[in-house]
């Protein structure tokens, strides 16, 4: 592994470590095998948008070139896809439903921030209500949920 680059290199957490064991169909692996898995993805991405036919928002270099992902690009991915399911799955559909009644319109209305993706992953349905009471209420801090 080239260590000094993130093109190929990245930490990584257990969210994107799940992930990756998820996508390898794994039950373990070691550091350096869940990094050559992200960089591998970062490496392939653009055939593998190109196959599915998905136009990919590319950043764009100074030069005008478009900027491919790199291996942090893909963890910090990774780590937001390992959240997102971990709400998907701690909310269902009715937990997601409800914080959806709650939360929508005071959003929309600006009468209130957005909840990060990880205070829903910390969530369960059966304290969804309260949980959203709390929020729309101001008695719940973000700023460790970034």
């Amino acid at each position: 592994l080239d260590m000094s680059t993130t093109a190929a290199y990245c930490p990584f957490g257990p969210g994107p470590k799940s992930m990756i064991l998820a996508l390898w169909n794994k039950e373990s692996l070691h550091d350096a095998g869940v990094v050559s898995r992200i960089a591998w993805l970062a490496e392939h991405a653009e055939v593998e948008f190109e196959k599915r036919g998905l136009s990919f928002p590319y950043q764009v270099n100074k030069d005008g070139g478009r900027r491919r992902l790199t291996a942090v690009d893909l963890e910090h991915s990774l780590c937001y896809f390992s959240r997102y399911l971990a709400a998907h799955d701690k909310l269902g559909e009715e937990g997601a439903g409800i914080a959806y009644d709650m939360l929508a319109g005071p959003i929309a209305a600006r009468t209130c921030p957005r909840p990060p993706i990880k205070w829903f992953a910390s969530t369960h349905a059966s304290t969804i209500t309260a949980r959203c009471e709390e929020w729309l209420r101001g008695g719940v801090s973000d700023t460790n949920m970034h």
